[in-house]
């Protein structure tokens, strides 16, 4: 009895599955992402520093100064 229930559990979980996966409905389909969709916000950070290799610890701020952004950290 234990293992009817089992496997009738195991095929409804992989008919959820593999029903699901192919259905959309009526959504964008992945591309462009419109302009109006970015953030707007204005003290919200439009970009992200990340290092060329290892770890950076944690970033003290931006300073403008003659024309460039520099960060310390």
């Amino acid at each position: 009895m234990i293992k009817c229930n089992q496997s009738v559990l195991s095929l409804f979980v992989l008919g959820l599955i593999f029903s699901s996966c192919g259905f959309q409905s009526g959504k964008k389909s992945a591309g462009k992402i419109p302009a109006s969709d970015y953030y707007s916000e204005r003290y919200r950070p439009q970009i992200h520093f990340s290092p060329k290799a290892n770890w950076m610890n944690d970033p003290n701020g931006m300073v403008y100064f003659e024309g460039e952004y520099h960060l310390f950290y």
